[in-house]
């Protein structure tokens, strides 16, 4: 009898996460096709802006165009980390956009993604771009927890790191049973 319960249980519980999941989906897409409907024409990106970064240790050596001429046209920043500490997260950001090279969506086994004096090149598509903004290097998590960079970067970072750690607790979780 008790197994039954126990069964029953888990059954009502992955019931209730696929609606949730399913709601969660609906409302996105449904989301994306108004937005798409009702978005205003966007001023198209077609040169490199300005590439700096807002992190002192974080070093901006190169920045160029690659695969131009196509829809996955992107800006490609190399950069090195100039400090003694590894960094397992970097944020490339332009205005509104924003893309994060991350060693912590597994909790358990963070890595490094920046080592200390090294070297690492981030793309970010032009769509994915703020026109007339620049391309800044927003912020980044160091391997003993600090951090460094603009606060609404790190914000953002931190709401990513938020939604990683429930996914890979959900998948975790999903796995036990």
């Amino acid at each position: 009898m008790k197994e039954h319960r126990h069964t029953l249980k888990v059954v009502l519980l992955v019931g209730a996460l696929t609606l949730v999941i399913a709601g969660v989906a609906g409302a996105i897409a449904g989301k994306k096709r108004t937005s798409q409907r009702h978005a205003p024409i966007r001023k198209q990106i077609s040169v490199l802006p300005s590439v700096s970064s807002k992190v002192s240790t974080i070093e901006v050596l190169n920045a160029s165009i690659e695969q131009p001429d196509t829809p996955a046209v992107a800006a490609a920043v190399e950069v090195r980390n100039n400090s003694n500490r590894d960094i397992t997260t970097i944020m490339l950001i332009c205005g509104e956009g924003g893309v994060e090279r991350s060693g912590l969506t597994d909790p358990d086994n963070p890595h490094v993604v920046l080592p200390a004096h090294g070297t690492i090149t981030l793309e970010m598509g032009f769509g994915e771009m703020t026109p007339d903004c620049s391309l800044m290097i927003g912020g980044v998590t160091y391997a003993d927890g600090s951090e460094d960079g603009l606060p609404e970067t790190l914000e953002s970072m931190h709401g990513i790191r938020a939604q990683d750690k429930a996914e890979h607790d959900a998948k975790k979780g999903a796995n036990k049973q």
